[in-house]
């Protein structure tokens, strides 16, 4: 019954009461010697309504919670029989005071008291029966709101958690860019790696304590594709009730965020937070250390983090792929060797890379597993990859069974143990249209990896050779991965008319993603080059003896051309008035020379022919450029000002230069200041801002071009202050050097 039918019940009852209670005094009036039986009548629907009027007193919102009233209350509940028996109770009493007295009188009251006695015993059992439900009614409200209290209180100190957890995340995150994991390549059918993953080396690493695995094989020989066909088994269902924790990193070439050992630890301590609880104690004392510090935890102190987070864990196995094409794995390889040396009998360890020396001799002083990639091995995995692939690709699973089975077998059988190269082949492959073309390429398939390079590079088109050379470089040599339209953008910049020419934009998307051919992959929005061996190829100075020579790409030019390209785009848009949110959206690679084009002037070995330019671009206050050039550089750090909308004169020109890092620029633009040490109120002097950056040779040249290592402006007080801040020992050693005040 509804909460209102209840009601409704309730007040049917209460009315009968009140006429069954006039009846009765009536009667007792009336019959004297009935008196004890009628008070005793009068008493019992006395008590039974007020228990109903206090049921009136809940409103229609706690009716719904009662559920034992409820009950009473249906169509074949006690309320409905009970009023049946209290409308019978009126009709007796109405029956005996018509009679006037005379039948009543007549008759025995031993017979009136035991029909009232009747009577009496159906309103007691529903006064009872109602008083205990809705003492069971008041005890389950009052349990449903401790209870619904109790789920309150912890859906708030869960969103409090999760709260707290996004915000060290967040700070982790900042610490090194892009800490996520890179997303795995495709491990195959399942298949894949069976011949490592079923054999005695791969039992023996997950079965020992604490050990570790050096997996090494060729170039292109799918170490890679291993190792995602290697956490997809452990981290398939087993036996074991719980899933161990399995940790993975690759270091990526096209990406200079993901090449040092913060970048490693940060994402290995991220991936512990985000599968469970266990990282938050630890790695919220780290973030309780540093949330009002500038500076962020070093490696060591990430190092000991992690340890103690992994101590406290199940299995875990750490995949880390991909060190040979890390700069810094000297570093890396000495992290190997302490996290080798912890007592820890659930943690395993699986390093995949090239078989280097310095990595084989890193390995001498570390007891380890060993696995070399073998040529038959890989071979038979080359071979169920070319058959997947080919059912899966449109263009190729449209030839005949027996055509299919040719392709297979020619790519397989020279597969020389390089996934790279197979999958190199399928793209050569897929261009034919006919049998005979299609067999002609199977017939002479290149023997390497370079030939297969040299082959892509023959069959892009003479018109485009300009372009795909100049799409390489950036690719090779690019700060960070590039999107789709930044890359149409930096092709559009001539250099030879020293401008930039939208006339000169590739318009299809699509072109750019096949300019190269198979060197070049599409990933996730960016473009980037397909293999670490691609970069290594156009690199290497092997190339210049051949006669794809002119694909050639230098360090040291590349980065001097690409600052050109930065600087002379960065120009175009002094000539242009546009909001600075219109500028980034309909010149998208604004951003990424504003921010960086001193990166690749530095790595130019900052080249005299640039630095006119550089300056001729940034000392107009009033240019575009010096406008969102500070605005970049001071988004980056909160010592900076990121509120100035424009560059006033010669003060912030000077420090801007100071952000860079560009000495030779510091030097030019302290030959046209006044005063080295003229500051602003929040940031303080030239000084001070290259000691926030740490940059330490900008420090020296501003120190011993006169600047007071005392000087006290800005917020912070005197670049002593900042260094000290900013756990730069080394730079404050230098401004102690030069006088500075400790006291």
């Amino acid at each position: 019954m509804e909460p209102l039918g209840a009601v409704a019940s309730v007040i049917t009852l209460l009315q009968l009461i009140h006429k069954v209670t006039i009846l009765c005094l009536d009667a007792r009036s009336r019959f004297k010697n009935a008196t004890p039986d009628l008070v005793q009548l009068i008493n019992g629907v006395k008590a039974l309504r007020g228990i109903l009027e206090g049921l009136l007193d809940l409103n229609v919102q706690d009716q719904t919670h009662l559920r034992q009233l409820k009950a009473l209350a249906s169509s074949h509940g006690l309320l409905t029989t009970y009023s049946t028996e209290l409308g019978d109770l009126e009709r007796w009493l109405q029956k005996a005071l018509l009679s006037n007295g005379s039948t009543f009188g007549a008759l025995k009251w031993t017979l009136q008291e035991k029909e009232i006695n009747r009577r009496l015993h159906p309103i007691s059992r529903l006064k009872s029966t109602l008083q205990l439900g809705l003492s069971i009614d008041n005890t389950q409200l009052q349990l449903g709101t401790h209870l619904a209290t109790l789920s309150l209180a912890r859906s708030v100190e869960q969103r409090h958690e999760d709260q707290h957890r996004r915000t060290i995340l967040d700070w982790l995150t900042a610490q090194s860019p892009r800490i996520g994991t890179n997303d795995p390549p495709n491990p195959g059918d399942g298949s894949t790696g069976s011949w490592f993953l079923n054999g005695a080396t791969f039992k023996e690493w997950t079965s020992s304590l604490q050990s570790i695995l050096w997996l090494h094989g060729i170039p292109g020989s799918g170490k890679s594709v291993l190792c995602a066909s290697i956490v997809e088994t452990l981290l398939r269902p087993g036996s074991s009730e719980r899933l161990p924790l399995v940790l993975q990193f690759f270091f990526d070439f096209n990406n200079s965020d993901r090449q040092d050992v913060t970048a490693l630890l940060c994402s290995l301590i991220a991936q512990v937070q985000n599968k469970n609880a266990t990282a938050l104690p630890p790695l919220g004392l780290l973030h309780a250390s540093y949330v009002n510090k500038l500076q962020g935890p070093n490696e060591q102190e990430l190092l000991e983090t992690l340890r103690e987070i992994l101590s406290h864990e199940k299995v875990t196995y750490i995949i880390i792929d991909g060190i040979d094409e890390c700069g810094a794995r000297g570093k890396i390889l000495r992290l190997v060797a302490d996290m080798s040396e912890w007592i820890m009998a659930q943690l395993h360890l699986l390093i995949a890379s090239r078989k280097e020396a310095d990595i084989e001799r890193a390995f001498r002083h570390i007891p380890y597993h060993e696995c070399s990639m073998k040529a038959e091995d890989v071979n038979e995995d080359i071979g169920r990859y070319v058959q997947q692939s080919i059912e899966e690709d449109s263009r190729l699973i449209r030839w005949p069974t027996e055509i299919r089975s040719e392709i297979v077998d020619a790519i397989a059988l020279k597969g020389c143990e390089m996934f790279r190269w197979a999958a190199c082949q399928l793209q050569a492959v897929k261009q034919w249209r006919n049998l005979k073309g299609l067999r002609n390429t199977l017939k002479c398939l290149p023997t390497t990896l370079e030939g297969t390079y040299a082959r892509i590079l023959d069959q892009i088109d003479t018109v485009y050779i300009a372009e795909a050379k100049k799409l390489l470089m950036w690719l090779c040599f690019a700060a960070r991965p590039l999107t789709i339209d930044e890359v149409i953008e930096a092709l559009a910049i001539d250099l030879e008319q020293k401008d930039y020419d939208e006339t000169q934009r590739i318009e299809d998307p699509e072109d750019i993603m096949t300019l190269c051919g198979s060197l070049t992959t599409y990933d996730h929005g960016y473009l980037k080059l397909a293999h670490y061996s691609v970069k290594e190829y156009l690199t290497s100075d092997r190339l210049l003896c051949m006669l794809q020579s002119t694909y050639f790409a230098s360090n040291l030019n590349s980065d001097h051309s690409i600052a050109q390209y930065c600087l002379l785009y960065l120009r175009h848009f002094d000539h242009i008035h546009q909001e600075k949110t219109n500028l980034r959206t309909c010149f998208p690679l604004f951003d990424y020379c504003i921010k960086l084009w001193h990166f690749h002037y530095m790595l130019a070995d900052r080249p005299p022919d640039l630095t006119t330019p550089a300056l001729e671009n940034l000392e107009d206050s009033s240019s575009t450029t010096a406008t969102m050039a500070w605005q970049a550089s001071s988004s980056t750090s909160p010592l900076l000002e990121p509120e100035s909308t424009t560059i006033t004169g010669e003060i912030n020109f000077l420090r801007y230069t100071a952000t860079t890092g560009c000495t030779d620029l510091i030097d030019v633009v302290l030959d046209r200041v006044v005063d080295i040490d003229a500051a602003e109120w929040l940031n303080g002097t030239a000084l001070s801002v290259a000691t926030f950056q740490e940059h330490h040779q900008s420090v020296e040249l501003l120190l011993r071009r006169g600047a007071d290592v005392n000087s006290k402006a800005g917020i912070w007080g005197t670049a002593l202050h900042v260094a000290l801040f900013r756990g730069q020992s080394h730079i404050a050693k230098l401004l102690i050097s030069y006088g500075a005040d400790v006291n």
